[in-house]
């Protein structure tokens, strides 16, 4: 490990932090929490205002987040759009 320690620190000059913790070593992990989507179909065919609401449905696919319309459902994904009354 502190051959891969030296190689990665030569790398990438100190623009790392790299740690090697002991085995058995607990770690605490923290990941940002950003996340983005995509608008795709009819909805990204109008330019976006300012402040302006957006509708539409909200699809999360491979770790990836697309905003689509209702219509575009069956196009983009393998969801098909239905009522309930």
């Amino acid at each position: 490990m502190s051959r891969l320690k030296a190689a990665l620190q030569r790398e990438h000059r100190g623009k790392l932090a790299i740690h090697t913790p002991r085995n058995t070593q607990q770690l605490c992990l923290t990941f940002r929490g950003d996340k983005t989507a995509k608008v795709m179909g009819s909805l990204a065919m109008e330019q976006p205002e300012p402040g302006k609401n957006l509708q539409g449905i909200l699809v999360k696919r491979n770790f990836n987040y697309h905003i689509l319309a209702p219509s575009d459902l069956n196009k983009y994904t393998e969801l098909s759009q239905s009522e309930v009354s």
